[in-house]
C-alpha cells in the first residue's frame, strides 16, 4: 500500500539540526505515526512521502520556513514569578504550561502559570507535527479566548522567569531521515481523535 491522504504512516526517523546532529530518533521516542493529508508533519515532508511504499528511505532537508518556522524574538516573554505557581522548582531548560486569555480591549496578554507534564519541546515529533494557530475569536472555543501555550525556560532570576515560545530549531535548516514501516486505514477511533 502506498502513502496516500487519508492512511495512517508509521516512519522510522532520525531529526538532524543544521550542523548535522541527530536531535531526536525514533530508536529513543519510538516511531511517529500520522494520518497522510492533515499536515500532522511539516507540509513539505509529507509531500515527500506521498506515493511511498513501506521499505522506502528518503533523506528530506527542509529549510526553516518549511519545517519549524523562523525564529520570533516576540516569542520571548518575562512572566514575574508571582504569576507561577508557589513554591515549584523551575529550571533552565525546562518546558512549561501558560494559560493566556487574550483581551481585546487590553493589548497586554493576561498570564496564568501552570506546570507542564512534559512540552511540545520534549518530543521533537509531537513538536514536528503542524499546529493550526488557536483563533481566539471562534465562537466554537469553549475556553473563550483562553489557550495553553509551551514555553522553555531559558533565563531565572529572584523577580521573573525568561520563557522561550519558539521551538529550539526554530530558525534552523533541519534534515529528516527517514523510513516508511507501514502505510494502513486508519481505524474510527483515529478519525476519531482527529475530528
Amino acid at each position: 500500500m502506498k502513502v496516500a491522504d487519508g492512511l495512517m504512516v508509521e516512519l522510522d526517523y532520525e531529526l538532524l539540526d543544521a550542523a548535522g546532529a541527530v536531535v531526536e530518533t525514533s530508536a529513543d521516542e519510538g516511531p511517529l505515526v500520522y494520518l497522510h493529508g492533515l499536515e500532522e508533519i511539516p507540509p513539505a515532508l509529507e509531500q515527500r512521502l506521498a506515493d511511498a511504499q513501506p521499505g522506502t528511505h528518503l533523506e528530506v532537508t527542509l529549510e526553516s520556513e518549511e519545517a519549524f518556522g523562523e525564529y520570533d524574538v516576540e516569542g520571548v516573554v518575562s512572566v514575574p514569578r508571582a504569576d507561577l505557581p508557589a513554591g515549584e522548582e523551575i529550571e533552565v531548560g525546562e518546558w512549561i504550561s501558560l494559560l493566556v486569555t487574550l483581551d481585546e480591549d487590553d493589548e497586554d496578554d493576561e498570564k496564568d502559570g501552570e506546570r507542564g507534564e512534559g512540552g511540545a519541546g520534549e518530543r521533537g515529533a509531537d513538536a514536528a507535527r503542524s499546529r493550526p494557530d488557536e483563533d481566539p475569536d471562534d465562537p466554537d472555543d469553549p475556553e473563550g479566548g483562553t489557550h495553553e501555550l509551551q514555553m522553555r525556560v531559558i533565563e531565572l532570576s529572584e523577580e521573573a522567569v525568561v520563557l522561550d515560545g519558539n521551538h529550539p530549531l526554530a530558525g534552523q535548516r533541519v534534515t529528516y531521515r527517514v523510513r516508511v514501516r507501514d502505510v494502513r486505514p486508519a481505524t474510527a477511533d483515529e478519525l476519531a481523535e482527529r475530528e
